[in-house]
């Protein structure tokens, strides 16, 4: 960017400076105009996005690619901690997964939180089962950001549900269901970025 500065008499060689620094600082404020952020469906950061949490895009919610296990099918584990209700792990909204899958692992339970939490894939150890919501948006975008989930089945969430805990059918309409801890689902990491 070329500026043509006219000084006049009365301004002092300071006050020229300090203004040439003014509009240097102001346009380099406004940041590179080419960046439009992210996209659900793109691979970042370990996996692929589902979930933009702001209107910058540059912040959301990845889950794992399909095969992130080396299998093509997602792994089928319980919840653990069955016939028994955890203190936590209690949050059902986008943003609580990470919450609940650390309740869960500080009560000891082994299961498919404790797999999440345990998991280092692609660079990234910050992965949790998400909660009965964030699963919902990934049973959602599955269609259109092909995340690879398993047709027909059940797949378990961080949101305990007194001695049980929910899970969501992959299939419409994702039908929220309150299964025993004991049962084998599938399940799927997620990672916040």
């Amino acid at each position: 960017m070329k500026a043509n500065l006219h000084i006049p008499k009365r301004l002092s060689p300071y006050a020229a400076i300090t203004g040439m620094l003014l509009l240097l600082v102001t346009s380099c404020a406004k940041g590179p105009e080419t960046f439009t952020g992210l996209n659900i469906g793109q691979e970042h950061q370990g996996g692929i996005i589902f979930y933009l949490t702001d209107a910058t895009k540059q912040h959301g919610l990845i889950a794992a690619k399909s095969g992130w296990n080396g299998t093509a099918d997602d792994p089928k584990s319980t919840w653990g901690c069955s016939g028994t209700t955890i203190t936590g792990a209690d949050g059902q909204n986008v943003g609580t997964g990470a919450q609940n899958t650390q309740d869960i692992v500080t009560a000891g339970c082994n299961g498919a939180g404790k797999n999440c939490a345990n998991l280092t894939l692609n660079g990234f150890s910050d992965w949790f089962l998400p909660s009965v919501e964030e699963l919902k948006l990934i049973m959602q975008f599955n269609g259109s950001v092909d995340l690879g989930l398993k047709p027909g089945v059940l797949y378990f969430s961080s949101s305990e549900n007194g001695t049980g805990a929910n899970t969501i059918s992959s299939d419409e309409p994702y039908t929220q269901e309150n299964s025993d801890k004991a049962e084998e689902h599938h399940f799927r990491p997620v990672r916040s970025f």
